[in-house]
C-alpha cells in the first residue's frame, strides 16, 4: 500500500534540480535504455553541433524535441539509445582558434606553423563542451555525453575515408574546376548551403557601371548596314554592358546578350549605343534620374548581335576572346540587358565560355589580390571603385553611379565573398538525382509541405557538391598522386583505410590530421606518390555520422546494418538544405536508401521584438535564466506548443514562459489538493487495484475518465504523427478540465468525514 504525505511546497526550478539529481545518482536514463530489448530498437540520430558554439534558444529547441520523441518511444517499450556528437572540424573551429591566437588569415597560419596550429585546434576542441552539458541537463534532456562521438577522432575519420573511396570507385566523385563561392580571407571555397542557411547576406554599396565595348570601324559599318541604319555616320558604336563588379573587368573576355530579347540602337551625343530596348529609359536619364525619352534609331533581336567582336578594355586576350555570345540567362530586370563576361568569376559565364571556346582569364590569387596589371598586389574588392573611376576617366564608361544591394559574406569570418574558378573534388549529384527524388517519397516530413516543396526543389536544382577545402583542420583528402617518369602520365591512388595506407607506405600514425599525414610519401611501380593537400568539407563528415560514429565498416558492421536508417531526426529549417540534404545524399549513394524515415523541421526562434536573436539588441533572455526563474517544463511546453514546431518562425517572450508556468502551477495545485486530503484521511493507494481505472457511478468520475481516454488518444496520435503541438494542446485543455471542472465541482466529496464509497471513488478517480 502507498501512503501519502502533505505536499512540500517548493520552487518549481528547485524541485526540477532535485529530480535531475535523482536521475543522475540512480542512473535512470541508462536504465531506461538497458531495460528495453535490442529487438525493439528505435534509432535516433543526433546532429553534431559545432563544439565551439554555445547553446542558445535554437539549439535547445532541437534538444527538447530530441528528448520528447525518444521519451515517448521509450514509454512505448522501445530501446532508444541517445548518443551526443561533436562537430569539431572546419572553418567554425579554425576561426575560433585563429581569434585566440590572433592569426589574421591563412597566410598567418602558415607562418605560425601548421603543427602548432593543429595542436591548438585539437586542444581547443577538448577544452570546450561543459557548458553544453550543463544546459542540456538543465532542460531535462536524456542523452549520453560521456561516449560522445567526435568528428576529429581517428576512428571517425577513417570511416569518412572509406566513404570517400567507395564513392570514388563507383564514379560518383571526380576532380574538376568550377566557379565556387570563395572566401579570400580563409583562402578556400565555402559551402553555398551554409551561406544561404545562415542568411549571410549583407547590404553593400557598389559602383554601378555602364561599360562601353566599342566595335571596331569595319565591324561597326558592316553591322549598321546589315540592320538597315541609314542615318548620318556615327563617331562610334558601343555595346553597353552593366556591372557592379568592376574588379572583374580586367578579366573580361566576352559579352552576352539574350538572342530572343529586343535590343535598341540609340543615338546619344555623337555616338551610338546598343542595349536592351526595355533598358533605354533606365539607362539614359538626366541628373534627377528622369528618363530622357530617347527614341531608338532601330530595334532588332539579340541574335543580330551574336558573333560581333569588340575592342578589349585592357589587353587583348587572344583568339576567341572579345566577342558577343548568346545566352538565355541574360534578362532586363536590371542594367542594360548586356552582360560582361569574366568567366573565371561567374558560374553561368564560366559554363558558357567553356562551351563557346572563350578564353578564361584568372588574374586574382587565392587571397583576393591581383597578380598582374595596374592593380597588382591590391585586393580586388578594395580596387573595385578605383577601376570604375579609371575607366570613366579614359572614356570607356558611359555612366557611373552607386548601387545598393544584398551580397553574400563568409558565414564564419564575415569577409565579402567572391565567385572564383577553382580546382576541387566534386560529388556527381546528377548521377543520383533521380534516386534522391524517389527515395524522398518514403520519408515522413513534418510539416509535410517540406517534402514536395523545399526539399524536392533543393534536390532538383542542386549542383554537384564541392567536397574539398583548401584548409587545415579537417579530415584530410585521402588522395595521393604522382607522375610516371616514363610516360609522364599522372597517377592517382585513393586510400580507404589506415591499413591500406600502411601497406602502401609502411607507416602508421597516431594522428592522421595535417601536417603529419602530409609527410607520408610512397613509391609504387616507379611512381612517387604525395598527398593532395586538401581537406574534406565538414558537411561530408557530419553527413557520414550514421556510420562513422560506429567506425563502420571496420567495427560494428552488423549493428549498423541492423539499425540503418534512423527512425527520427530533427533540426531547424536551415538544415533542410544542409545536414538533412547531405545525410540523404550520402545515405542514398552508399546504401541505396534514405538515411532517415521521419523528420521534424522546426522554424526559427526570434527575439521578443520579432528580429533575429541578438545580444546587442537585448531582445531575449538567456535560456538558463528563464528555466531558473520559471521552470524547464514551462520553457519546454512553450516551444513544443508553438508555431516553431510547425516550421514557422516564433518570437519568444518571457511572458510566454510565464503563461505556461501558470498552467503547470494549476496542475501542481491539483496534486497539492489530492495530497492534502489523502494525507489527512490516511488514504492509501493499492497498486494492484488503484492503478487500474475505476468503475464509477458518479457522473463527474465517468466524465473525467472519458476525457482522460480522449487525451490519451489525441496525445498518442499527435506524437505518432510527429505533430508535437497537436499532442500538447489537448494536454493543456485537460489540465483546465481536471482543475477547474472536476476538482472544483467535487471538493465536497473529499471534505466528507466518513469513509464512504463515494469518497473512495473520488480518490480512486483522481489518483488514477
Amino acid at each position: 500500500m502507498r501512503k501519502f504525505v502533505k505536499y512540500r511546497k517548493a520552487a518549481y526550478a528547485a524541485m526540477e534540480r532535485e529530480i535531475l539529481d535523482v536521475w543522475r545518482k540512480g542512473g535512470v536514463f541508462q536504465a531506461s535504455v538497458d531495460s528495453r530489448p535490442a529487438e525493439k530498437t528505435y534509432v535516433f540520430y543526433d546532429g553534431p553541433p559545432f563544439i565551439t558554439g554555445l547553446p542558445h534558444h535554437g539549439t535547445l529547441l532541437s534538444s527538447i524535441v530530441k528528448d520528447v520523441v525518444p521519451r515517448f518511444k521509450t514509454m512505448q517499450g522501445c530501446r532508444v539509445e541517445r548518443r551526443w556528437g561533436w562537430d569539431c572540424h572546419g572553418l567554425p573551429a579554425e576561426n575560433y582558434v585563429e581569434k585566440k591566437l590572433a592569426l589574421e588569415d591563412k597566410r598567418a597560419v602558415l607562418s605560425y606553423g601548421l603543427e602548432k596550429y593543429i595542436t591548438a585546434c585539437r586542444e581547443s576542441m577538448i577544452q570546450t563542451g561543459s557548458l553544453w552539458e550543463e544546459s542540456i541537463d538543465r532542460i531535462g534532456r536524456w542523452v549520453e555525453f560521456q561516449g560522445a562521438y567526435k568528428t576529429m577522432d581517428a576512428s571517425y575519420m577513417e570511416s569518412v575515408w572509406w566513404a570517400f573511396k567507395r564513392l570514388y570507385e563507383t564514379g560518383k566523385v571526380y576532380e574538376g574546376e568550377k566557379v565556387l563561392v570563395y572566401c579570400t580571407r580563409c583562402a578556400t571555397p565555402v559551402s553555398k548551403a551554409e551561406v544561404a542557411m545562415d542568411n549571410s547576406y549583407r547590404q553593400v554599396r557598389d559602383p554601378s557601371v555602364y561599360v562601353k565595348f566599342s566595335l571596331p570601324g569595319e565591324v561597326r559599318d558592316a553591322w549598321l548596314k546589315r540592320v538597315g541604319y541609314d542615318r548620318e555616320p556615327v563617331a562610334g558604336l558601343s555595346l553597353l554592358a552593366w556591372t557592379t563588379t568592376p574588379w572583374t573587368l580586367p578579366a573580361n573576355t566576352a559579352a552576352a546578350v539574350n538572342p530572343e530579347l529586343d535590343y535598341a540602337l540609340v543615338v546619344f551625343g555623337e555616338a551610338c549605343y546598343i542595349l536592351a530596348a526595355e533598358s533605354v529609359g533606365r539607362v539614359f536619364t538626366d541628373e534627377t534620374g528622369q528618363s530622357l525619352n530617347l527614341a531608338p534609331a532601330g530595334v532588332f533581336k539579340g541574335r543580330e548581335l551574336v558573333g560581333l567582336v569588340y575592342e578589349p578594355l585592357f589587353e587583348d586576350r587572344g583568339s576567341g576572346a572579345h566577342r558577343v555570345l548568346g545566352a538565355d540567362y541574360v534578362t532586363t530586370e536590371d542594367g542594360s540587358g548586356i552582360v560582361h563576361l569574366a568567366p573565371a568569376y561567374g558560374e553561368e559565364d564560366y559554363e558558357l565560355a567553356e562551351a563557346q571556346g572563350v578564353p578564361i582569364v584568372k588574374n586574382i590569387d587565392e587571397n583576393g589580390l591581383y597578380e598582374a596589371g595596374p592593380w597588382r598586389g591590391r585586393d580586388a574588392w578594395e580596387a573595385n571603385e578605383d577601376i570604375a573611376r579609371s575607366l570613366l576617366a579614359e572614356g570607356k564608361v558611359l555612366k557611373l553611379t552607386e548601387f545598393d544591394h544584398s551580397y553574400p559574406h563568409c558565414h564564419r569570418c564575415g569577409t565579402r565573398l567572391m565567385y572564383r574558378a577553382h580546382p576541387s573534388w566534386f560529388f556527381d549529384i546528377g548521377a543520383v538525382r533521380e534516386q534522391l527524388l524517389a527515395d524522398n517519397q518514403s520519408i515522413n516530413w513534418f510539416p509535410d509541405h517540406i517534402k514536395e516543396g523545399r526539399f524536392k526543389a533543393i534536390i532538383e536544382t542542386a549542383p554537384d557538391w564541392n567536397l574539398s577545402r583548401d584548409r587545415f583542420w579537417a579530415t584530410p583528402l585521402p588522395v595521393w598522386r604522382g607522375v610516371d617518369p616514363a610516360s609522364g602520365e599522372e597517377k592517382t591512388i585513393v586510400v580507404g583505410s589506415y591499413d591500406e595506407l600502411e601497406e602502401l607506405s609502411g607507416r602508421r600514425l597516431e594522428d592522421y590530421h595535417r601536417p603529419w599525414v602530409d609527410e607520408i610519401e610512397f613509391e609504387r611501380d616507379g611512381v612517387t606518390y604525395r598527398r593532395v593537400d586538401k581537406v574534406l568539407d565538414c558537411w561530408f563528415e557530419s553527413g557520414s555520422m550514421p556510420f562513422a560514429q560506429y567506425h563502420y565498416p571496420f567495427e560494428n558492421k552488423e549493428f549498423f546494418d541492423r539499425n540503418f536508417p534512423a527512425d527520427f531526426i530533427v533540426e531547424y529549417v536551415g538544415q533542410v538544405r544542409a545536414w538533412f540534404y547531405y545525410l540523404h545524399v550520402i545515405g542514398v549513394a552508399l546504401f541505396s536508401k534514405p538515411a532517415f524515415t521521419n523528420v521534424i523541421v522546426t522554424g526559427t526562434i526570434l527575439g521578443s521584438d520579432g528580429r533575429k536573436i541578438s545580444k546587442s539588441l537585448g531582445n531575449y533572455t538567456d535560456p538558463l535564466e528563464l528555466t531558473d526563474k520559471y521552470s524547464a517544463d514551462a520553457y519546454r511546453l512553450v516551444l513544443v506548443d508553438s508555431p516553431v514546431l510547425a516550421g514557422e518562425d516564433f518570437s519568444l517572450t518571457d511572458k510566454d514562459v510565464a503563461d505556461k508556468q501558470r498552467k503547470l502551477d494549476t496542475l501542481r495545485n491539483t496534486l497539492e489538493f489530492f495530497l492534502l486530503y489523502a494525507a489527512a484521511d490516511e488514504w492509501q493507494a493499492d497498486p494492484g487495484r488503484h492503478s487500474s481505472p475505476p468503475e464509477p457511478t458518479n457522473f463527474f468520475d465517468r466524465w473525467l475518465l472519458v476525457r482522460l481516454s480522449e487525451l490519451t488518444a489525441e496525445l498518442t496520435g499527435g506524437l505518432e504523427n510527429y505533430d508535437l503541438p497537436a499532442a500538447t494542446r489537448p494536454l493543456q485543455e485537460f489540465i483546465d478540465d481536471l482543475s477547474n471542472w472536476y476538482v472544483r465541482r467535487n471538493r465536497k466529496r473529499f471534505w466528507k468525514t466518513d469513509a464512504s464509497a463515494d469518497k473512495e471513488a473520488a480518490y480512486h478517480t483522481l489518483y488514477f
